[in-house]
């Protein structure tokens, strides 16, 4: 996130503050670790789903991956 500049500075770009895509528990996670809480999702995605054993329900969680020199 840009501390202190809101979801992303102007000189940097437009933020479109709802996403059409991720559910909202999806959203909810990304929004707070990635862009203030300003980031909200479509009341649409509430209802959508991919059906099927093959598929996972959708959840998000929070890994620490040690890294050294961005690789």
């Amino acid at each position: 996130m840009f501390v202190g500049c809101g979801a992303v500075p102007s000189e940097r770009g437009i933020f479109l503050p709802i996403s059409r895509r991720m559910l909202p528990s999806v959203c909810e996670f990304v929004s707070t670790r990635v862009y203030g809480s300003e980031l909200s999702s479509h009341p649409d995605t509430a209802s959508q789903a991919v059906t099927g054993a093959a598929f996972p329900e959708a959840v998000a969680f929070w890994v620490t991956v040690p890294q050294a020199g961005n690789a």
